[in-house]
């Protein structure tokens, strides 16, 4: 066998170990589990980004096609996050799922959360001490631009008062 082939055979080997290793970082960042599973562990990531003051780990979980009864789109939830997370010290995020259900279907959900953000200072549009609507939707998604999967976004809030 010559050198040529030799070079060509050792490339397409490291080529599809390349991919192999992608497809597996692509499967770890998959969900996992139920609907519900997945909807608890979106909500608890978000939990704790908050708690940490990361900005795009809160905004993870909220769709690019949010839009709320009272108007606000995605940039302006990302907005109210920003401020509301460099304005604050110290912040408490407790949350509770007080009811989920997901639609026979799979691709939407509803959920009620207990949320309770307290911080210093004490500065608007926080604290907030009350039980939030949200729609949630499963959107498709890319890992590493070769891979499809889907992931849980929320697509709509109420009960927040405007804030």
């Amino acid at each position: 066998m010559n050198r040529a082939v030799q070079a060509i055979l050792v490339g397409v080997l490291l080529l599809a170990l390349g991919f192999l290793w992608l497809w597996r970082q692509a499967e770890a960042r998959r969900p996992r589990g139920t609907n519900e599973a997945q909807i608890a562990g979106l909500l608890e990531s978000a939990r704790q980004a908050a708690l940490r003051g990361d900005v795009s780990g809160v905004l993870h979980g909220i769709s690019r096609h949010y839009r709320d009864s009272n108007g606000m789109g995605y940039a302006n939830v990302a907005y109210q996050v920003r401020r509301t997370l460099s304005r604050m010290e110290e912040i408490q995020v407790e949350t509770r799922i007080v009811r989920l259900y997901v639609d026979p279907g799979g691709a939407t959900a509803t959920v009620d959360l207990y949320v309770k953000l307290t911080g210093r200072p004490d500065i608007p549009p926080a604290p907030l001490d009350q039980t939030l609507s949200l729609t949630l939707t499963k959107e498709p998604v890319r890992y590493y631009v070769f891979f499809s999967g889907s992931e849980w976004r929320v697509t709509s809030a109420s009960g927040y008062g405007g804030y």
